[in-house]
């Protein structure tokens, strides 16, 4: 949907009725509205929140003025004429393209308020709610609301509307608003959530309606089967809200860090700063742990049966050897073609055997003492065996591995008592604000550890547990053919658990999906900048939604190692992939899109905007300090129209331009 207009009366500053008509078209995508600060500029995205959703979203704050114009108040008040009745009013239209055809969503929201006889100003009262959609019935209120977060949900409207000044926070932990929960919002598992829960409580039903019909004694395997089932439902729920508790404790450690930088004293900060490091060194050995068992794994997995055969595999080599060398092995002469022969009666040369009854004995004779392995055969085992004993080679490459481990594990250690003694030392100072940040910090990092302890634990039972439902269904499979409703119902119970099954590898695909094509619009978009001096060649968003960047020397580096600049591009670019994905085309709202950018990273910004948005209705809100002229000129081509909100007392006029 594209939005043609937005009509607002008496709504904060916006005095009586003001109207901002928004043009598109395949060249011109662009609406420019021109707010300084304290214009209004919160209140127009706010009027149109409150027109979908009956509240204000952007920037909540508790605000003392009312919802109503106070200036439209004052004159009621004057006029001893008129009723004391102040009308908020927001029309909001949309439309589409369906079969060529142009259909309209409009919406529109109104709320009262009177004065009362004490000559103060009442709650609001007369809440209203239209949607006029074309060639449909006209909606009100609760049916209309419905109407309106199934075309633009409520929970995603952040994904339309983007402050440039706090883009920087997706890739901050602390945030409420970070790549993780971004994408989980874009993917919408919660609806695959949903339909999930819905089928284990159907499952559950049918479950109990086949135990009560089940013949008395025999082995009940839908009801064993579904008991582990929702164990690990159980376990793979709680893992869910581990990882969830886990984010929340690594927000709340990295809250304390930053609190901790703040405290004014250069030994904390410098305390705080060598523990970060000491941490940063623990994860990436931590890392190469990992990574050398891996490998030590894989190389004993493959080279232990060689062991283990080593003097057969050698004995069998010899033997080929010494086939080889006595001519037993290959054979020189292929045994087919001594039976072909025999069987025609004809030698090769044309000279019929029958007439020369000693050629028929040495034919017989040779093939007797030909191989019956045939020659492509021998050589392909006989150089395999080879191959397979070249791979001992590498057996000193497991007591390397061996020792890198235990080295890391040695250091991991050490590293571990001096994080140990820094946190000790904090928590001594005698400052108060200090203890109480590294407490808090510690206890973060000890919920982290032991939730994930606890995650490794369940995500062995849960293998368990599948396992044991696999050995259940083969067992139900071979206790034969049901009959009449049982067989119904037990055919119900399959499709149910079949479902359940493949909704669950749904949701983790679905983000999966998800988190890779936001990947490749972000990478697409952020690498195709015309950068001055480094260029980036990649960007990655790896399974634990951590992103990093490859210069083009190379070198990977995360977020937080950009300039502001960049990183707010880098910020920009996820947005733009993220709105793309979002499966509701509404138009895109950037307030202060160019905060943090210096001016020649504007220019790049805005000369390759139009390449990548070209099919998106955009509405952007600057100050002048940021829409000056050499910006305009290089947008000028694809605006369709300006805007200026200008502020009087109590009341914000909206002018367009040109």
């Amino acid at each position: 949907m594209y939005l043609d207009s937005i009509e607002i009366t008496n709504f904060r500053p916006f005095y009586g009725t003001q109207k901002i008509d928004f043009g598109f078209n395949d060249l011109e995508n662009l609406t420019i509205i021109l707010a300084d600060n304290g214009s209004g500029k919160t209140s127009l995205v706010n009027a149109l929140t409150w027109c979908l959703y009956g509240e204000e979203l952007h920037d909540v704050r508790n605000k003392s003025e009312p919802l109503y114009n106070l200036r439209a108040a004052k004159e009621l008040e004057s006029n001893e004429n008129s009723i004391n009745e102040v009308k908020v009013e927001v029309k909001i239209r949309f439309y589409s393209f369906e079969d060529e055809k142009k259909k309209y969503f409009s919406i529109y929201r109104s709320l009262s308020f009177q004065k009362w006889g004490n000559g103060k100003w009442g709650d609001a009262f007369a809440d209203h709610l239209i949607v006029d959609e074309t060639d449909k019935d006209i909606l009100e209120d609760g049916v209309a609301q419905n109407a309106i977060n199934n075309k633009i949900p409520k929970e995603m409207f952040q994904y339309f509307f983007f402050n440039g000044a706090t883009l920087s926070n997706y890739f901050k932990n602390e945030s409420e608003l970070s790549l993780k929960t971004s994408i989980e919002q874009i993917s919408q598992v919660g609806l695959i959530d949903k339909v999930y829960d819905h089928l284990v409580k159907t499952s559950d039903s049918i479950n109990k309606r086949f135990n009560k019909k089940k013949p008395k004694g025999s082995v009940n395997y839908n009801k064993l089967i579904n008991e582990k089932m929702q164990e690990q439902q159980h376990k793979e729920s709680e893992i869910k809200d581990n990882h969830n508790k886990i984010d929340i404790a690594i927000r709340n450690v990295n809250k304390c860090v930053e609190k901790l930088k703040q405290v004014d004293s250069g030994y904390v900060n410098e305390l705080t700063q060598k523990r970060k490091n000491k941490e940063s060194m623990e994860k990436k050995l931590k890392q190469n742990i990992k990574e050398d068992r891996k490998n030590y794994e894989k190389l004993i997995l493959e080279l232990f049966p060689i062991a283990v055969l080593f003097d057969e595999l050698v004995d069998s080599i010899n033997i080929a050897d010494d086939a080889r060398k006595k001519k037993t092995a290959p054979p020189q002469i292929e045994r087919d073609l001594l039976n072909d022969i025999l069987e025609d009666g004809f030698c090769i040369c044309g000279v019929k055997l029958e007439d020369h009854p000693e050629c028929v004995t040495e034919l017989k004779k040779r093939l007797n003492n030909t191989s019956k392995i045939k020659q492509e055969v021998f050589y392909e085992d006989y150089y395999d065996l080879k191959k397979v004993l070249t791979k001992l080679k590498d057996l000193p490459k497991i007591e390397s591995l061996r020792r890198s481990i235990k080295q890391n594990e040695e250091n991991i250690n050490e590293i571990n008592i001096q994080i140990n003694q820094i946190s000790d030392e904090l928590a001594e100072f005698d400052i108060e604000d200090v203890r109480e940040y590294e407490r808090q910090s510690q206890k973060n990092k000890k919920i982290i550890e032991d939730l994930r302890k606890r995650n490794k634990s369940l995500s062995a039972d849960i293998n368990t547990l599948k396992k044991d439902i696999e050995k259940l269904k083969r067992k139900r499979s071979e206790a034969g053919e049901l009959e009449g409703e049982l067989k119904i119902l037990n055919n119900k119970i399959k499709f149910c658990e079949e479902a359940i099954t493949i909704l669950s590898d749904l949701n983790n695909n679905v983000q999966k999906h998800i988190r890779e094509k936001v990947n490749d619009k972000t990478r697409k978009q952020f690498t195709s900048i015309n950068w001055a001096y480094d260029k980036y060649r990649d960007v990655t968003i790896k399974d634990d939604y951590k992103i990093v960047i490859t210069k083009s020397t190379g070198q990977k580096i995360t977020p937080g190692d950009l300039s502001d600049g960049e990183e707010n591009l880098l910020a920009l670019s996820f947005m733009m992939a993220l709105h793309s994905l979002s499966g509701f085309e509404i138009p895109l709202i950037i307030d202060a899109p160019l905060e943090k950018l210096d001016k020649s990273k504007r220019i790049e910004f805005i000369s390759g905007l139009h390449e990548y948005t070209s099919d998106k209705q955009i509405i952007f809100l600057f100050t002048d300090s940021q829409y000056t002229d050499d910006v305009r000129a290089n947008m000028l081509q694809n605006i369709a129209d300006e805007y200026e909100l200008k502020p009087y007392e109590n009341k914000t006029e909206i002018v367009k331009h040109g």
